[in-house]
């Protein structure tokens, strides 16, 4: 039914949208909501790669972009044994594996570490990623999987391609959350899982405030900017 893939994410960013109304911000801003991302990022490239009125301008820097997917269950939500939902939130581009590459991947570690409080695992010792499959079991046990990384496969891989800087967010998923990619991906379900209405509430409010953060932070930093120009 896809209320955690990706309604919530949709949802999201329509919140996004009129919050940003009420502050300024230095650079255009498009919020979005991508067709056929399980199909081949379908609509993000035709909107980032085609020249129409409604399409990525092209006579200007493509700063950074960031992207919401699964939302909800995740940390702080704590799974029926007592551990911790993980949450996953990944920067990028990333090149060296034991150099930060982008100055957005700052934004990322401030936000969660310091203004948020997040717990402390926030990124694989020794590794700031350059491919997530390397060490794929250090990036499954933890619960805040917050670090530069090249690792996913959603619409933010379209913009990074181009040289944006990018910060992807994504819940639980596979066995972590059993209604993945079924019919049983429902409301009441996500409810269910996460161990009540208060608990899907406090998780989805901890992502929407550290990607709002993030965005107001980038928006202020010349130094997050395509690392193409």
């Amino acid at each position: 039914e896809g209320a955690y893939d990706n309604t919530a994410g949709t949802v999201a960013v329509m919140l996004y949208a009129k919050a940003l109304l009420d502050i300024g911000v230095r650079c255009d801003t498009f919020l979005a909501l991508w067709s056929s991302e399980e199909a081949g990022l379908r609509g993000s490239n035709a909107f980032a790669n085609n020249n129409c009125d409604y399409c990525l301008p092209q006579d200007k820097e493509l700063r950074f972009y960031i992207n919401m997917d699964m939302m909800g269950i995740s940390y702080p939500a704590k799974k029926s044994d007592g551990d911790y939902f993980p949450y996953h939130a990944w920067s990028g581009p990333d090149v060296e594996p034991d150099v930060q590459d982008v100055a957005i991947t700052t934004i990322l570690d401030y936000v969660h570490r310091d203004v948020l409080e997040a717990p402390m695992d926030l990124r694989i010792e020794g590794s700031y990623g350059a491919g997530c499959d390397q060490h794929w079991d250090d990036h499954y046990n933890l619960v805040m999987d917050v670090h530069e990384d090249t690792f996913g496969r959603s619409d933010h891989v379209t913009f990074r391609n181009l040289g944006a800087q990018t910060i992807f967010h994504l819940g639980a998923y596979d066995e972590d959350y059993s209604a993945y990619h079924s019919p049983s991906d429902t409301f009441d379900n996500m409810i269910a899982e996460v161990g009540g209405p208060e608990e899907l509430k406090n998780s989805i409010q901890f992502v929407l405030w550290a990607a709002f953060l993030e965005f107001v932070l980038a928006d202020q930093t010349p130094e997050v900017r395509n690392v193409n120009v």
